[in-house]
């Protein structure tokens, strides 16, 4: 609220920051005059408050004989989880996920982590940057719910229902199954040795095939950290914005 009075002020683009990852994002995809695209893509932000997802595709079925419920869904799609973050929101993400997915991703059969215990401290001390390796494990399988959660969240679902005509599927949201890249940026995803296990989280599995998430997407990571950048150059240059983005995504 006020942006449009600061920009006055200011004299140049004001944007906040998550319109300008949307805004990168769609760029990114379409492409501008002199700059081709990159297609269907999925950008996740992982950060400690929230976890926001942009989708830039059109959503449409892969398979045929897939029919379509409800309202049409946006080419450019943002959805923000308020409570799947990695400090301020690391109690409410424990509480989303449940103990069993954490410690799924935990890998913890035997030590008995206290997660309870390790997401209230997260909060208590927001600017903590783990150090040992078991803070490392514990803020990577963080970061692999928030990617899990908040995808199942984004994507669409088929559901599927046996009629005297034969199966049938209908489709809710927007099938991501064949987008061709995600993206990942955040620091919980920059920062980690591991950025491509984190991602795989938000990946189609055949445990929860209602959920149509990409099956077979390459991954990148915005290492530099450069795609709200980006989403304000866009404005006024929006070749170079292209061009500098498919330079410095780094693929996983």
């Amino acid at each position: 609220k006020g942006l449009s009075n600061a920009e006055d002020l200011v004299k140049g683009i004001l944007m906040p920051t998550p319109a300008a990852v949307l805004k990168a994002a769609t760029i990114l995809s379409e492409g501008s005059d002199e700059e081709k695209g990159l297609g269907d893509l999925i950008i996740i932000d992982i950060g400690g408050a929230t976890t926001d997802v942009h989708s830039i595709a059109e959503g449409e079925p892969t398979k045929s004989g897939v029919s379509i419920r409800g309202l049409e869904e946006p080419f450019a799609k943002r959805t923000v989880e308020g409570d799947l973050g990695m400090r301020y929101s690391a109690v409410s993400l424990r509480e989303a996920a449940g103990s069993r997915k954490m410690r799924k991703y935990l890998g913890d059969t035997e030590r008995k982590i206290d997660i309870e215990a390790n997401c209230k401290y997260r909060i208590e001390h927001i600017k903590m940057v783990p150090t040992t390796k078991e803070e490392i494990e514990f803020d990577e399988a963080m970061a692999k719910v928030a990617t899990d959660i908040s995808m199942e969240r984004h994507v669409g679902t088929i559901e599927h229902t046996n009629t005297p005509m034969g199966a049938m599927y209908t489709q809710t949201g927007k099938d991501l199954m064949e987008v061709k890249y995600m993206i990942g940026t955040g620091g919980a995803l920059i920062h980690s040795d591991n950025p491509q296990d984190i991602l795989k989280a938000g990946a189609f599995s055949a445990e929860n095939p209602t959920y149509l998430k990409p099956r077979d997407a390459m991954y990148l990571i915005d290492k530099t950290y450069i795609l709200s950048a980006m989403g304000l150059l866009s404005q006024d240059y929006p070749d170079k914005a292209v061009r500098i983005m498919k330079k410095y995504l780094v693929k996983v």
